[in-house]
């Protein structure tokens, strides 16, 4: 594999990941996907602070019982 290719390859692979933070939590609300998708001892580094992954997906909980419908479309990833 070409360094180019193997470049591309790594960048399918985060671009999949991405992908599934939207579809599979936020879209079908399948929390327990974020286990699966974020490494142990994830730190989302926010503006207010930075939080764990309890404190994240309490947040994202929180979204979606505020927005029901809420359903993200992805168009474009860079």
């Amino acid at each position: 594999m070409t360094l180019a290719a193997s470049a591309q390859a790594g960048t399918d692979a985060n671009t999949a990941v991405a992908a599934r933070i939207f579809n599979d939590i936020y879209n079908r609300h399948d929390f327990a996907a974020a286990t699966e998708i974020y490494a142990p001892g994830f730190v989302n580094h926010g503006e207010s602070g930075d939080i764990d992954l309890a404190v994240d997906q309490a947040a994202t909980r929180e979204w979606i019982a505020a927005f029901p419908d809420l359903h993200v479309t992805i168009e474009r990833t860079i």
